[in-house]
C-alpha cells in the first residue's frame, strides 16, 4: 500500500493503518516516506 492508501484506510477507522501512519509520522516507517516521495 502507498502512504496515501494507508491514510485513506486510517480515515475509515482501520486501527492497523492508524498505527502505521503514526509510525510514519514519527519517522519509524521510512519506506512509507520514500514511497510517498516517489509518487
Amino acid at each position: 500500500m502507498t502512504k496515501k492508501q494507508w491514510l485513506a484506510a486510517a480515515r475509515q477507522g482501520n486501527g492497523l493503518a492508524c498505527s502505521i501512519v503514526r509510525g510514519a509520522a514519527s519517522g519509524q516507517w521510512d519506506v512509507l516516506d520514500r514511497d510517498d516521495g516517489a509518487t
